[in-house]
Protein backbone atom coordinates (compact mmCIF):
# COMPACT_ATOMS: atom_id res chain seq x y z
CA UNK A 1 0.00 0.00 0.00
CA UNK A 2 2.90 2.49 1.00
CA UNK A 3 4.54 1.57 -2.06
CA UNK A 4 1.12 2.27 -4.29
CA UNK A 5 1.03 5.34 -2.59
CA UNK A 6 4.17 6.53 -3.69
CA UNK A 7 3.76 5.43 -7.37
CA UNK A 8 0.03 7.13 -6.94
CA UNK A 9 1.42 10.91 -6.04
CA UNK A 10 3.82 13.89 -7.51
CA UNK A 11 5.22 14.64 -4.00
CA UNK A 12 7.62 11.60 -4.00
CA UNK A 13 9.60 9.40 -6.15
CA UNK A 14 9.85 5.69 -5.33
CA UNK A 15 13.56 4.44 -5.83
CA UNK A 16 13.59 1.19 -4.81
CA UNK A 17 12.21 -1.28 -2.10
CA UNK A 18 13.88 -3.77 0.16
CA UNK A 19 13.03 -6.93 2.47
CA UNK A 20 13.03 -10.34 2.27
CA UNK A 21 14.04 -11.75 -1.45
CA UNK A 22 11.27 -13.51 -2.53
CA UNK A 23 8.84 -10.72 -1.39
CA UNK A 24 10.73 -7.84 -1.70
CA UNK A 25 11.65 -8.96 -5.35
CA UNK A 26 7.72 -9.51 -6.14
CA UNK A 27 7.01 -6.07 -5.25
CA UNK A 28 10.20 -4.14 -6.84
CA UNK A 29 9.08 -6.30 -9.86
CA UNK A 30 5.06 -5.05 -9.52
CA UNK A 31 6.14 -1.16 -9.20
CA UNK A 32 8.90 -1.57 -11.58
CA UNK A 33 11.25 -0.62 -9.21
CA UNK A 34 14.45 -2.14 -8.08
CA UNK A 35 14.97 -4.42 -4.94
CA UNK A 36 17.89 -3.23 -2.92
CA UNK A 37 19.73 -3.71 0.03
CA UNK A 38 19.05 -1.57 3.29
CA UNK A 39 22.22 0.05 2.44
CA UNK A 40 21.37 1.06 -0.93
CA UNK A 41 17.95 1.99 0.04
CA UNK A 42 19.42 4.17 2.69
CA UNK A 43 21.91 6.24 -0.36
CA UNK A 44 19.34 6.32 -2.90
CA UNK A 45 16.48 7.59 -0.07
CA UNK A 46 15.55 11.38 1.49
CA UNK A 47 13.06 9.41 3.37
CA UNK A 48 12.07 5.51 3.89
CA UNK A 49 9.02 3.84 4.87
CA UNK A 50 9.46 0.60 7.57
CA UNK A 51 6.73 -1.74 7.40
CA UNK A 52 9.08 -4.95 8.70
CA UNK A 53 7.64 -6.80 11.99
CA UNK A 54 8.13 -5.24 15.71
CA UNK A 55 11.35 -7.16 16.56
CA UNK A 56 13.42 -5.91 13.51
CA UNK A 57 12.54 -2.32 13.42
CA UNK A 58 15.16 -1.09 16.12
CA UNK A 59 17.96 -2.90 14.81
CA UNK A 60 16.96 -1.06 11.17
CA UNK A 61 16.43 2.06 13.07
CA UNK A 62 19.90 1.89 14.16
CA UNK A 63 21.00 0.79 11.11
CA UNK A 64 19.74 4.22 9.50
CA UNK A 65 20.77 6.58 12.14
CA UNK A 66 20.42 9.43 10.39
CA UNK A 67 21.53 9.37 6.69
CA UNK A 68 17.73 10.36 5.73
CA UNK A 69 15.78 13.12 6.55
CA UNK A 70 12.45 11.35 7.69
CA UNK A 71 11.13 8.20 8.60
CA UNK A 72 7.28 6.14 8.36
CA UNK A 73 7.24 3.28 10.50
CA UNK A 74 4.08 1.14 10.71
CA UNK A 75 1.78 0.10 13.33
CA UNK A 76 2.78 -1.63 15.97
CA UNK A 77 5.35 0.31 16.85
CA UNK A 78 8.52 -2.29 19.47
CA UNK A 79 7.87 -1.25 22.64
CA UNK A 80 12.04 -0.90 22.83
CA UNK A 81 12.38 1.31 20.14
CA UNK A 82 15.28 4.16 21.00
CA UNK A 83 13.83 8.16 19.44
CA UNK A 84 15.14 7.84 16.20
CA UNK A 85 17.34 10.84 15.37
CA UNK A 86 15.52 12.39 12.76
CA UNK A 87 11.49 13.21 12.47
CA UNK A 88 9.15 10.61 12.54
CA UNK A 89 5.56 9.88 11.69
CA UNK A 90 4.21 5.99 12.94
CA UNK A 91 1.88 5.00 10.36
CA UNK A 92 -1.81 5.75 11.10
CA UNK A 93 -2.97 6.43 7.16
CA UNK A 94 -6.90 6.76 8.74
CA UNK A 95 -6.11 10.03 9.88
CA UNK A 96 -5.26 11.02 6.72
CA UNK A 97 -8.00 9.53 4.49
CA UNK A 98 -10.29 12.68 3.25
CA UNK A 99 -13.72 11.49 4.95
CA UNK A 100 -12.13 10.95 8.30
CA UNK A 101 -10.20 14.29 8.27
CA UNK A 102 -14.27 15.59 7.38
CA UNK A 103 -15.10 13.97 10.11
CA UNK A 104 -13.01 14.88 13.04
CA UNK A 105 -13.68 18.68 11.71
CA UNK A 106 -17.10 18.16 12.17
CA UNK A 107 -16.53 16.76 15.63
CA UNK A 108 -13.99 19.39 16.51
CA UNK A 109 -16.86 22.02 16.27
CA UNK A 110 -19.04 20.08 18.69
CA UNK A 111 -18.91 19.85 22.58
CA UNK A 112 -19.36 16.23 22.29
CA UNK A 113 -20.41 14.44 25.41
CA UNK A 114 -20.70 10.92 24.10
CA UNK A 115 -17.47 9.12 21.89
CA UNK A 116 -17.09 6.07 21.12
CA UNK A 117 -14.96 3.37 19.13
CA UNK A 118 -16.32 0.32 18.17
CA UNK A 119 -14.05 -2.40 15.83
CA UNK A 120 -15.17 -5.57 15.00
CA UNK A 121 -12.96 -8.40 12.73
CA UNK A 122 -12.36 -12.11 12.13
CA UNK A 123 -8.84 -13.26 13.80
CA UNK A 124 -6.25 -13.52 11.82
CA UNK A 125 -5.06 -16.73 10.69
CA UNK A 126 -1.12 -15.39 10.26
CA UNK A 127 1.38 -14.29 12.35
CA UNK A 128 1.37 -12.69 15.99
CA UNK A 129 -1.81 -11.16 15.50
CA UNK A 130 -4.37 -11.48 18.65
CA UNK A 131 -1.25 -13.32 20.63
CA UNK A 132 -0.22 -12.06 23.64
CA UNK A 133 2.96 -10.47 21.55
CA UNK A 134 0.69 -7.98 20.78
CA UNK A 135 -1.39 -7.85 23.79
CA UNK A 136 -4.69 -9.67 22.29
CA UNK A 137 -7.71 -8.40 20.58
CA UNK A 138 -7.06 -4.82 21.16
CA UNK A 139 -3.89 -4.68 19.21
CA UNK A 140 -5.02 -4.59 15.44
CA UNK A 141 -7.93 -2.54 15.49
CA UNK A 142 -6.19 -0.43 18.10
CA UNK A 143 -3.08 0.49 16.87
CA UNK A 144 -5.43 1.64 13.34
CA UNK A 145 -7.77 2.91 15.07
CA UNK A 146 -7.19 4.69 18.35
CA UNK A 147 -5.20 7.55 16.73
CA UNK A 148 -8.63 8.08 15.36
CA UNK A 149 -10.38 8.48 18.54
CA UNK A 150 -7.35 10.53 20.19
CA UNK A 151 -7.50 13.21 17.49
CA UNK A 152 -11.25 12.97 17.66
CA UNK A 153 -11.02 13.97 21.70
CA UNK A 154 -8.62 16.62 21.06
CA UNK A 155 -7.43 16.34 24.60
CA UNK A 156 -4.31 14.29 26.61
CA UNK A 157 -5.13 10.71 28.28
CA UNK A 158 -4.73 11.01 31.93
CA UNK A 159 -5.87 7.54 33.09
CA UNK A 160 -7.21 4.22 31.38
CA UNK A 161 -9.05 0.71 32.21
CA UNK A 162 -10.07 -2.11 30.27
CA UNK A 163 -12.24 -4.33 30.94
CA UNK A 164 -14.25 -7.16 29.55
CA UNK A 165 -17.31 -6.70 28.18
CA UNK A 166 -19.09 -9.71 26.74
CA UNK A 167 -17.56 -13.07 25.15
CA UNK A 168 -14.01 -14.07 26.69
CA UNK A 169 -12.23 -12.15 23.21
CA UNK A 170 -14.43 -8.68 23.69
CA UNK A 171 -13.11 -5.65 25.70
CA UNK A 172 -13.56 -2.12 25.88
CA UNK A 173 -10.66 0.21 27.29
CA UNK A 174 -12.39 3.71 28.85
CA UNK A 175 -9.92 6.30 28.42
CA UNK A 176 -10.51 9.45 31.22
CA UNK A 177 -9.25 13.08 29.13
CA UNK A 178 -7.82 15.76 30.76
CA UNK A 179 -10.66 17.64 30.46
CA UNK A 180 -12.86 15.21 32.93
CA UNK A 181 -14.19 13.61 29.92
CA UNK A 182 -14.44 9.90 29.52
CA UNK A 183 -13.78 8.09 25.79
CA UNK A 184 -14.27 4.80 24.77
CA UNK A 185 -12.84 1.77 22.90
CA UNK A 186 -14.41 -1.24 22.19
CA UNK A 187 -12.75 -4.11 20.22
CA UNK A 188 -13.51 -7.76 19.55
CA UNK A 189 -12.46 -10.65 17.37
CA UNK A 190 -15.51 -12.41 15.74
CA UNK A 191 -16.32 -14.06 12.54
CA UNK A 192 -18.08 -12.32 9.49
CA UNK A 193 -17.04 -8.80 7.89
CA UNK A 194 -14.79 -6.24 9.22
CA UNK A 195 -16.74 -3.18 10.95
CA UNK A 196 -15.43 -0.38 12.76
CA UNK A 197 -16.92 2.65 13.12
CA UNK A 198 -16.26 6.02 15.83
CA UNK A 199 -19.48 8.06 16.75
CA UNK A 200 -19.59 11.06 18.60
CA UNK A 201 -22.59 13.57 19.93
CA UNK A 202 -23.13 16.27 21.61
CA UNK A 203 -26.60 18.15 22.53
CA UNK A 204 -27.30 19.47 18.89
CA UNK A 205 -25.57 16.62 16.10
CA UNK A 206 -24.71 13.25 16.00
CA UNK A 207 -21.28 12.53 13.86
CA UNK A 208 -20.95 8.71 12.70
CA UNK A 209 -17.05 7.92 10.60
CA UNK A 210 -17.49 4.45 9.56
CA UNK A 211 -13.77 2.99 8.28
CA UNK A 212 -14.45 0.15 6.17
CA UNK A 213 -14.17 -1.40 3.57
CA UNK A 214 -13.60 2.83 2.75
CA UNK A 215 -14.64 5.92 5.26
CA UNK A 216 -17.73 6.93 5.25
CA UNK A 217 -19.26 9.81 7.13
CA UNK A 218 -22.40 10.65 8.39
CA UNK A 219 -23.68 14.26 9.95
CA UNK A 220 -27.42 13.55 12.06
CA UNK A 221 -28.13 10.66 9.76
CA UNK A 222 -27.53 12.12 6.71
CA UNK A 223 -24.39 10.36 4.24
CA UNK A 224 -22.28 12.89 2.80
CA UNK A 225 -20.81 11.26 0.15
CA UNK A 226 -17.08 11.13 -0.39
CA UNK A 227 -15.00 12.44 -3.35
CA UNK A 228 -15.20 9.63 -6.32
CA UNK A 229 -10.93 8.23 -5.60
CA UNK A 230 -8.73 5.86 -5.89
CA UNK A 231 -8.61 3.20 -2.81
CA UNK A 232 -5.45 3.82 -2.12
CA UNK A 233 -6.01 7.27 -1.61
CA UNK A 234 -9.60 7.38 0.09
CA UNK A 235 -8.06 5.22 2.76
CA UNK A 236 -5.43 7.65 3.34
CA UNK A 237 -2.06 6.23 2.12
CA UNK A 238 -1.31 9.21 -0.57
CA UNK A 239 -1.88 11.72 1.66
CA UNK A 240 0.40 10.71 4.71
CA UNK A 241 2.97 10.02 1.75
CA UNK A 242 2.56 13.65 0.92
CA UNK A 243 2.96 14.45 4.31
CA UNK A 244 6.61 12.79 4.85
CA UNK A 245 7.20 14.44 1.95
CA UNK A 246 6.38 17.49 3.43
CA UNK A 247 8.41 16.35 7.05
CA UNK A 248 11.63 15.41 5.01
CA UNK A 249 11.78 18.72 2.99
CA UNK A 250 11.22 20.47 6.80
CA UNK A 251 7.95 21.81 5.50
CA UNK A 252 5.62 19.97 7.99
CA UNK A 253 5.50 18.20 11.65
CA UNK A 254 5.52 14.57 11.81
CA UNK A 255 1.85 13.23 11.68
CA UNK A 256 0.90 10.80 13.40
CA UNK A 257 4.46 11.75 15.57
CA UNK A 258 6.58 8.98 17.00
CA UNK A 259 5.51 10.67 20.78
CA UNK A 260 1.45 9.92 20.25
CA UNK A 261 2.45 6.62 18.87
CA UNK A 262 4.69 5.37 21.46
CA UNK A 263 2.17 5.96 24.13
CA UNK A 264 -0.40 4.69 21.78
CA UNK A 265 1.21 1.33 21.60
CA UNK A 266 2.03 1.00 25.74
CA UNK A 267 -1.63 2.15 26.42
CA UNK A 268 -2.23 -0.81 24.35
CA UNK A 269 -0.08 -2.75 26.10
CA UNK A 270 -0.92 -2.14 29.55
CA UNK A 271 -4.22 -0.41 29.30
CA UNK A 272 -5.23 -0.24 33.10
CA UNK A 273 -3.10 2.94 35.10
CA UNK A 274 -1.63 6.05 34.49
CA UNK A 275 -1.08 6.75 31.10
CA UNK A 276 2.57 7.58 29.68
CA UNK A 277 2.14 10.28 26.87
CA UNK A 278 0.47 13.45 28.97
CA UNK A 279 0.80 15.63 26.36
CA UNK A 280 -1.73 17.39 24.82
CA UNK A 281 -2.97 14.95 21.55
CA UNK A 282 -3.69 17.10 18.77
CA UNK A 283 -6.17 16.59 16.48
CA UNK A 284 -4.31 16.78 13.31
Amino acid sequence: MHAEAILNTRAATLVGVGGRATTGAALGAAANVPHLDLESLISASDALVIASPPDTVADIVATIGNRVRALLIESPLPLSLVTPAIPTMVAANLLHAPTVRSGLGAIAGMKAHHLQLRSTQPRPTWGSHGTDVGNGPLLDPGARLLPVLLAAAGASVVSSERRKVGPAEDYAVSLVLADGRTVEMQSSWAPGAVTAELEAADTGAVVQISFFPFPRLEIDGRPIEPEETTPVRSLGFVNQIERLARVAKGDAEPWLPLASGQGIRTLLAEPSGPAIARRGYPRW
